[in-house]
C-alpha cells in the first residue's frame, strides 16, 4: 500500500507546550523511525487548530478537550461537518468522564484517551489508528481510480460513451434553464473501413488514437471530448453558438486533414466528417434530439462527400 513513502501529518492541539512535547518526546519520536513516519504539527487554541487542520488535512489529530476558546468536542463537530471525516481524533482530557467519552466517540471521534496517560498504551493506539487510516487511503484510491477507469475509454484515454452521456445530462439542465448556448459535434473518420483493410487493425489503433491528441489539443479545457464508439467521437462544447462550433469543428478538420499517419514506412492522410447541433439555435428540447440532430448532420456530410462540416 506504499506505507514505507508515507509521512503521516500529525496534529497535536494542547494549550500546554509541556503536554505538546511529553506527546512528541514519550509518544510519538520512538516510533518515527520504525513502522510509520511522521510530521508532527502543533497547535495551542481550537482556532489555529481549524486553520491548521484546513492547511495540512492531517491523518490523526491528538485533541484536548479543554482548550481556551473552543471545546475539543466542537472541533471534532467542525471536522465531520466540513469533510474531514476520515482523520482519525484521538479526544484527550484530565476529566475521568465516562459521559464526556461517550459524547466525543458519539460526535465522531476514534478514541478517547484520560490524562494522565500510559505513553506505551497511547503509542499502541496511535498505531492502531495509523494503520486504519492507511487502509482508509488506500481504500479512497482504488475507489477513485476505478470511478475514474469506468469512464475513460481504454484505447484513446478520451471519455467514453457512458461519462458523455451523464455530463451530457448535467449541462442540458443546467444550461437549459439559463438561456445558455450548448453545442455537440459528432465527428467520424472517414472511410475509416479501408485503413483497417489496408493497413491492419493495429494502424487502425494508432490512427484513434493520434485522432483522440489532436482533439485534446484543439479543444477547449473546459469542452468534454469523448470517444462515442467505433470510429466516432463526440464533443460537448458549453456555452457556444453554433456559429463558433462550427469554428471549432473546421479547425479540427482541417487539423486532420494535415496530419500524416506513418504505417510502416508507408504515408498516408486521414479525413473526417463533422456533424453540429446546438440547444438553444436549433430549440432541441431532449439530450436524444441534441445527439440525434448532429448524428443526422453528420450523415448529411458524408452524403456531401466526407471532409465537411454540416451545421444545418
Amino acid at each position: 500500500m506504499g506505507s514505507k513513502l508515507k509521512k503521516f501529518r500529525i496534529l497535536l492541539v494542547d494549550d500546554s507546550t509541556l503536554q505538546r512535547a511529553l506527546y512528541k518526546k514519550r509518544v510519538l519520536y520512538p516510533d518515527n523511525k520504525g513502522e510509520f513516519l511522521f510530521e508532527i504539527y502543533e497547535a495551542n487554541t481550537g482556532k489555529d487548530a481549524i486553520e491548521m487542520i484546513k492547511k495540512i488535512q492531517p491523518d490523526l489529530v491528538i485533541l484536548d478537550f479543554n482548550l481556551p476558546d473552543i471545546r475539543g468536542t466542537d472541533i471534532i463537530k467542525w471536522m465531520k461537518k466540513n469533510g474531514f471525516s476520515d482523520v482519525q481524533t484521538i479526544l484527550v482530557s484530565s476529566i475521568d468522564s465516562s459521559d464526556l467519552a461517550t459524547t466525543g466517540l458519539n460526535l465522531g471521534a476514534e478514541d478517547f484517551v484520560k490524562i494522565p496517560y500510559d505513553p506505551e498504551e497511547l503509542r499502541a493506539r496511535v498505531k492502531a489508528h495509523l494503520r486504519l487510516k492507511r487502509i482508509i487511503d488506500f481504500n479512497k484510491e482504488t475507489r477513485e481510480k476505478y470511478k475514474k477507469l469506468s469512464q475513460i475509454d481504454e484505447l484513446t484515454g478520451l471519455f467514453n460513451r457512458r461519462y458523455l452521456f451523464d455530463k451530457l445530462k448535467e449541462l442540458f439542465r443546467k444550461y437549459k434553464g439559463g438561456g445558455k448556448h450548448l453545442s455537440v459535434l459528432m465527428l467520424d473518420i472517414d472511410d475509416f473501413k479501408s485503413v483497417n483493410d489496408t493497413y491492419g487493425h493495429q494502424i487502425g489503433d494508432y490512427v484513434l488514437k493520434k485522432i483522440a491528441e489532436i482533439l485534446r489539443k484543439e479543444t477547449r479545457k473546459f469542452d468534454f471530448v469523448g470517444r462515442y464508439g467505433g470510429e466516432e467521437f463526440l464533443i460537448i462544447a458549453p456555452g457556444i453558438s453554433k456559429e463558433r462550433a462550427y469554428k471549432l469543428a473546421e479547425r479540427i478538420r482541417e487539423r486532420v486533414e494535415k496530419e500524416q499517419f506513418d504505417a510502416d514506412g508507408r504515408k498516408f492522410r486521414v479525413s473526417i466528417s463533422v456533424g453540429v447541433s446546438e440547444m438553444i439555435d436549433d430549440n432541441l428540447q431532449t439530450i436524444n434530439d441534441l445527439i440525434k440532430t448532429a448524428d443526422m448532420r453528420l450523415y448529411k456530410a458524408k452524403l456531401s462527400g466526407k471532409n465537411c462540416v454540416v451545421i444545418n
